[in-house]
């Protein structure tokens, strides 16, 4: 690799692998009710998170080697779990 090239972002889930249906989410928010997750083949990984106010769609990202992490809320009450 070129050490003058800099890479950046976050490595967004794609796909489905079976360790993710248990990996644990470490950004939950504190008045998370409850988490319902969903991987599709050809798809970013998706959480859907009901909290006290609403619902929130969110993109998973992975945290490190074996977590995943809340990165990108795509949209709040635009789904039921």
């Amino acid at each position: 690799m070129n050490p003058t090239i800099i890479q950046r972002g976050h490595p967004i889930l794609i796909g489905v692998k079976p360790e993710w249906a248990a990996a644990p989410i470490t950004n939950l928010p504190p008045d998370t009710v409850k988490v319902r997750r969903r991987f599709r083949r050809n798809s970013f990984g998706k959480a859907f998170v009901k909290t006290s106010t609403g619902i929130q769609e969110w993109v998973l990202l992975a945290d490190g080697d074996d977590g995943l992490r809340l990165g990108v809320l795509r949209g709040v009450n635009a789904r039921q779990i």
